[in-house]
C-alpha cells in the first residue's frame, strides 16, 4: 500500500519527512520508502539499534546523509518491565545533502 501511496499522490516521486518507528528493523518499509518515495528527510526512532532502525541511519550516513538533529529518550514509567533491558534510546532526524543541490 505504501508503494501505491507514493505512486498516487507524489507527482516528483519526493516526500519531504518519513518517520521511522517500528517493532523492528523495517527493512520491508525502508525499501519502499527509499525506492519509490525517496524522502528528503527522515525522523528515525530507536535509531541507536543496529536491529531496530539503526541500520537505515548507518545506511543514510553512508550514503552522505547529513545529521540534522538527534537525541536519547529516557524509558520512562510507562515501560517499566523494560527498564532492565534498554534505559534508553535514541532518536535522529536526517537530510539528504544531495537533495540540497
Amino acid at each position: 500500500a505504501l508503494r501505491e501511496i507514493c505512486d498516487h499522490f507524489l507527482a516528483n516521486r519526493t516526500l519531504e519527512l518519513a518517520i521511522i518507528d517500528t517493532g523492528g528493523p523495517a527493512v520491508e518499509e525502508w525499501y519502499v520508502l527509499e525506492t519509490y518515495c525517496r524522502p528528503r528527510s527522515v525522523f528515525i526512532v530507536n535509531s541507536v539499534f543496529a536491529l531496530h532502525e539503526g541500520w537505515i541511519a548507518a545506511r543514510l550516513r553512508s550514503a552522505g546523509w547529513k545529521e540534522v538533529l538527534s537525541g536519547r529518550v529516557r524509558w520512562g514509567n510507562g515501560f517499566p518491565h523494560m527498564l532492565s533491558l534498554v534505559e534508553e534510546t535514541g532518536w535522529i532526524y536526517m537530510m539528504d545533502s544531495m537533495m540540497d543541490s
